[in-house]
């Protein structure tokens, strides 16, 4: 299902295979893809979604934090593992009014949890 021009909803499913809740589906599509698709319109690169939601169990999986914004719809991690493109990518989301972001060796993460501390960068 196509959630923008850029997006679409097979994208931000998360990877165990389990049935995305219709509330997490209403936050993927109105609360991060506006910004998502809009940051996607300035960048000079693809995003590529390496993460969107994830089930609790998958999260405590892949050592995600307790009360992610993955598990809420909120978040997403792209693609970033070479520098000209980390700066592209967080430039572009920063223009797009993202101001809750993670700066990783291969990927941005960025969500819209605004019960969360922001603004923030963080680096790990």
């Amino acid at each position: 299902m196509r959630l923008s021009k850029h997006f679409d909803l097979s994208e931000f499913k998360c990877k165990c295979g389990c049935k995305m809740p219709d509330w997490v589906f209403e936050n993927i599509k109105n609360k991060l893809i506006p910004n998502l698709e809009e940051a996607r319109k300035k960048s000079k690169v693809p995003f590529i979604i390496t993460s969107g939601y994830r089930c609790e169990e998958y999260n405590k999986l892949v050592g995600g934090v307790p009360d992610s914004a993955h598990t809420k719809g909120l978040a997403c991690d792209i693609l970033a593992s070479a520098s000209g493109q980390r700066f592209e990518v967080l430039s572009s989301l920063i223009k797009s009014g993202f101001s809750r972001l993670g700066v990783y060796k291969t990927f941005i993460h960025c969500d819209v949890d605004y019960k969360k501390p922001y603004p923030v960068i963080w680096y790990k």
